[in-house]
């Protein structure tokens, strides 16, 4: 951002000329102005010529040189601009998770709803105007319901499929979207044990024991969605006996975007109930999960007290995530 200065006129073109019979100021009067301009340049942006002081007159000892006075500062110079408060939050979010083991943190679309109404906060159930995370009491009054309509779907499905053809036209230039569609099916065991298998060849691709670490809900009333932002542990363990039987499942096709510092993966889901005779239910999912490498490099100079880009990666993650979020447009 453009730093505010002080500009200071210059009214004279340049010092008086002496008379004959006026003394010429001595080396280390010269030296001393020649410093003292040089100060107010640096810190004013201009040289006040006019004001420089006029060698002693004749009948009058040479004063004493002295040290120049420090101007008055830019306020830019007195006022260091600070992280705002939303942002803070998240980088504190962000700084106790990144280089924790097994640790996935990731962004999640949804909304936030009110329990007894089941109506989104953003209708007039919090007195709230602009984006915040709420506080970890809330969870009393209200949950967050993570799955977004189909129309959302397909807007960030579009969204995202036409800014991987334009970074493949850029290929060379830039920096380019790596895309994967994967179709899977998650079973979840006793002790919240996921298997995941590959739907095509049935092989297992990961057992994992899963436990949330923490959460930050945000409420954005001037968006058409809220946000989760989930840091858990994903620990490998063995996969159950093959006689045990599976709870429910998730059978799931997913889109996945890697660019920057982001995941952006959509997830179409038919969720299996666990009560026999329940028709399944096709939910669909937008999540970011961050990629963890660059945080947990900037991390360590930010802990070594070295400069670091720690900040400015936090909110490059949210930009991304407001960015795609603030796109989605009403359904007519």
């Amino acid at each position: 951002s453009t730093q505010s200065t002080w500009e200071v006129g210059q009214s004279g073109t340049g010092q008086k000329r002496p008379r004959d019979d006026e003394e010429s100021p001595s080396s280390e009067e010269v030296k001393s102005q020649q410093a003292h301009e040089e100060f107010l340049q640096h810190n004013l942006g201009a040289v006040p010529n006019s004001d420089a002081p006029e060698p002693p007159p004749p009948s009058q000892p040479a004063k004493k040189a002295q040290p120049p006075q420090a101007p008055h500062q830019r306020p830019s110079d007195l006022l260091a601009v600070p992280m705002a408060d939303f942002e803070r939050s998240f980088a504190h979010f962000m700084f106790k998770y990144v280089g924790v083991s097994n640790i996935e943190i990731e962004l999640k679309f949804g909304h936030i709803l009110d329990k007894d109404s089941r109506r989104r906060a953003a209708d007039g159930v919090l007195p709230v105007l602009s984006e915040c995370v709420l506080s970890d009491y809330e969870p009393l009054f209200y949950m967050f319901e993570s799955s977004i309509s189909a129309d959302f779907f397909k807007q960030l499905n579009d969204s995202l499929n036409a800014k991987t053809r334009t970074s493949q036209a850029m290929q060379g230039t830039g920096s380019v979207i790596q895309y994967r569609h994967l179709k899977e099916t998650d079973l979840f065991y006793p002790g919240n044990i996921r298997v995941t298998k590959d739907n095509a060849t049935g092989q297992t691709k990961c057992c994992i024991l899963k436990k949330r670490e923490g959460d930050l809900n945000v409420h954005s009333p001037r968006s058409l969605v809220d946000y989760r932002i989930s840091a858990s542990k994903e620990i490998p363990v063995e996969p159950p006996a093959a006689e045990e039987a599976a709870m429910r499942c998730r059978i799931k096709e997913r889109l996945s975007y890697e660019l920057d510092i982001c995941r952006f993966e959509l997830t179409k889901v038919i969720n299996s109930p666990e009560a026999q005779g329940v028709q399944p239910i096709t939910t669909f999912e937008m999540e970011i999960e961050a990629v963890l490498p660059a945080f947990e490099t900037e991390k360590a100079l930010l802990v070594a007290g070295r400069p670091n880009k720690f900040a400015a990666l936090c909110q490059r993650f949210l930009n991304w995530s407001r960015h795609l979020i603030y796109s989605l447009k009403p359904v007519p």
